[in-house]
């Protein structure tokens, strides 16, 4: 099922169709989800009145690393058998963490064991590696292991349609009698939630991937955009080197995807848009993709400065 609008945001209107289905269509058995944390800020707005959030710990603050074993045992603690679990692809927003292929084999024997319904969501694929084969592995997994699930995917990134809007919700079903059920739930609430859908995006898209020619142009394109965000890392991290930063930012370049997620406080954000005007989240999480060969020294300067800066004066902005 193809989704696009002007005015809404497809992933969040494939996500919250997911939501609605597991939730009316008997995926799961209770209303409650599990989210790695730190994850997309909208996720929580999607479901935070409709389901008890759970929060499972992946992110390791020391290392800026996955923390597997604690994703492992929150599950264990907190297993909430017939619940969603969500998770995200590739290229994470916002840490750029993923879990390499034998974590997530763990992870799809915890989700198995106990019984939660895996939500995929896909804003990011082909961005880690420009091969959409081997940034689905995921996906893969899941069914091979006998999964149903969900796979919520964006094309607004990966495609460049980020003002028409172009998403996917898949779903993975046991029998053709549920396949039937969700399919009639779909036809149902698709005139609640857009009426019709634009053809526009769908038939671009459709056209780029069946036309050869088009279809490498695209991914041609796609691999320049992806070595270009591992280059510009590249440089950040070995400004950070040259300018002797305190700390390992050695993590910069094992994040994957279009975000990093920066060692610094809250504070010592707000100093970097207050006072050298480059804006991040106070989380930390940068775009890396904003990053090229002219402001890539101010940046690192600017981390610098803010690091070892141990007391900053300053206003907080308004952006």
């Amino acid at each position: 099922f193809f989704f696009s609008s002007r005015r809404r945001h497809t992933r969040s209107a494939s996500v919250s169709w997911a939501r609605r289905c597991v939730q009316e269509t008997g995926f799961a058995t209770r209303q409650k989800i599990l989210f790695l944390e730190p994850t997309w800020i909208n996720h929580s707005n999607l479901f935070n009145k409709n389901c008890d959030i759970i929060t499972v710990n992946m992110y390791d603050p020391v290392t800026n690393g996955f923390l597997l074993d604690s994703v492992l045992s929150d599950i264990k603690k907190n297993p909430a058998k017939g619940s969603m679990i969500l998770l995200q692809c590739c290229a994470q927003n916002p840490t750029g963490i993923d879990p390499t292929e034998k974590e997530w084999e763990a992870i799809s024997r915890a989700c198995k064991d106990h019984q939660l319904v895996p939500l995929v969501d896909s804003a990011y694929l082909g961005f880690v590696t420009a091969d959409f084969k081997k940034d689905s592995y995921p996906l893969r997994l899941l069914l091979e292991d006998g999964h149903e699930f969900f796979f919520c995917q964006s094309f607004s990134k990966n495609m460049a349609i980020y003002g028409e809007r172009l998403g996917a919700l898949q779903v993975v079903c046991k029998d053709k009698a549920k396949a039937k059920r969700v399919e009639n739930y779909f036809a149902t609430i698709s005139r609640e939630i857009n009426g019709y859908a634009g053809s526009y995006p769908a038939r671009l898209v459709n056209t780029v991937w069946k036309n050869e020619a088009l279809n490498k142009s695209w991914l041609t394109d796609l691999t320049s955009i992806t070595d270009r965000i591992f280059t510009v890392r590249r440089k950040l991290y070995e400004k950070m080197l040259e300018l002797k930063t305190p700390g390992n930012w050695e993590y910069i370049v094992n994040q994957r995807g279009l975000f990093t997620y920066l060692k610094l406080s809250e504070k010592q954000c707000e100093e970097m848009m207050a006072k050298k005007h480059v804006y991040l989240l106070h989380s930390g999480r940068a775009c890396v993709a904003g990053l090229n060969n002219y402001n890539v020294d101010i940046v690192g300067k600017a981390i610098h400065e803010v690091v070892t800066n141990p007391q900053p004066q300053f206003a907080n902005p308004t952006i």
